[in-house]
């Protein structure tokens, strides 16, 4: 999140100097699109990370469930 603050905060910086007219504004925002896809395209890659990790907590649960199932039912009937 903290890289997400600084680019914004550049950003704002970058459209304060389009406005005092030392930048061309479309030069200005070619860079601001720019960087706001580059910050998507790092947050899909993250929630895609974290959905592969909470597909394997899931897979390694179920492991764990049938396991004690099993445990369980071997024991009762012994």
């Amino acid at each position: 999140m903290n890289g997400v603050t600084e680019a914004w905060e550049d950003t704002l910086k970058r459209i304060e100097n389009v406005e005092r007219g030392t930048d061309h504004l479309d030069v200005q925002l070619g860079r601001v699109l720019g960087e706001l896809t580059d910050i998507l395209k790092n947050q899909h890659i993250i929630l895609s990370n974290q959905n592969k990790i909470i597909r394997k907590l899931l897979m390694i649960l179920g492991i764990a469930l049938v396991t004690l199932a099993v445990t369980m039912a071997s024991g009762f009937y012994s």
